[in-house]
């Protein structure tokens, strides 16, 4: 008896929930489009060729999910538009050099960083395109950390710009994919 009742209120509290139900199948766009369109974002940033990285994870989404197919803007009925609001990179700890510093193999008055925190801020607009009429939009701001360059350790043995460029690449791409699949996310649940 008391099974019966716990299976009867489980099942009644599952299917009233606020639209989150699982699987693909109950979640759709907006208006419940089956096409969209995803322009190259927009770089309001001063980190230049960034653009495709947060556009190619968009579609990257849709194209795992199949909640909506990806066509060209000329066709499509709606059009998720992106914009690339800030990049923030600041250095975390700093290492001196000299004697009696952090490390005295490094010249005086020398200073490393040892960490930097990259901040990203996106937008995200879904727009019908016959009448630009916002139909949804969201905000998304993420952050990660990595290590700067290191001196004398074996992986890397010198400090190399080159290196920290690349890294720092490799982490928007991240923050890009991961904030896309939030916006993804975000943009075909249904309450």
């Amino acid at each position: 008896m008391r099974i019966t009742i716990s299976l009867i209120i489980l099942i009644l509290s599952v299917s009233t929930g606020c639209g989150y139900r699982a699987g693909k199948s109950l979640r759709t766009l907006p208006g419940g489009y089956e096409q969209v369109s995803v322009p190259i974002f927009e770089n309001q940033t001063q980190i230049v060729a960034i653009e495709s990285f947060f556009t190619n994870a968009l579609i990257e989404q849709f194209e795992t999910s199949k909640i909506a197919k990806v066509v060209s803007t000329e066709v499509a009925p709606v059009l998720l538009k992106g914009r690339i609001l800030t990049v923030s990179i600041r250095r975390g700890a700093l290492v001196t050099g000299g004697e009696g510093s952090e490390i005295s193999r490094l010249p005086e008055g020398t200073s490393l960083a040892t960490s930097y925190r990259v901040a990203l801020k996106t937008e995200v607009s879904m727009v019908r395109a016959s009448d630009s009429k916002v139909l949804w939009s969201g905000f998304f701001d993420d952050e990660i950390f990595y290590q700067g360059p290191r001196v004398g350790e074996e992986f890397v043995n010198s400090v190399n710009a080159n290196y920290n460029h690349s890294v720092r690449r490799q982490k928007i791409q991240e923050l890009a994919n991961q904030m896309m699949q939030e916006a993804h996310d975000r943009v075909t649940e249904n309450f």
